[in-house]
């Protein structure tokens, strides 16, 4: 996808984003699923993942992320300096979409 270059601001379900820089429409849900496509091999720390796909509409929370680092559902990737000398273990993030998928995909499948 090209553009102009500026960062991109939607409200969650928006069905299009429009560039504040050079007014280019975009789908919104195309954003976002592209988005989450190429941050799938992203390594982040469970607070920057949730933080980060939440933000592109996924819904998870920091505790569960936690909770499956925690029941070692997540595969842990090394570590980053985060500040003061302390460190935080990363995990690739599409190790957390994967599950999240599955568990939509589940319940889409259920008649109502």
């Amino acid at each position: 996808m090209r553009g102009c270059g500026a960062d991109l601001y939607a409200v969650p379900d928006a069905a299009v984003v429009t560039c504040r820089a050079c007014g280019a429409r975009y789908d919104a849900p195309a954003r976002r699923a592209w988005h989450l496509e190429q941050a799938r091999d992203l390594l982040l720390p469970a607070r920057d993942i949730a933080r980060a796909v939440d933000g592109l509409g996924v819904d998870i929370s920091l505790d569960t992320v936690k909770s499956w680092v925690h029941r070692k559902r997540l595969v842990g990737h090394g570590h980053v300096d985060i500040r003061d000398g302390r460190t935080a273990a990363t995990h690739q993030v599409g190790d957390v979409l994967d599950p999240v998928q599955a568990s939509a995909d589940r319940r889409r499948a259920v008649p109502a």
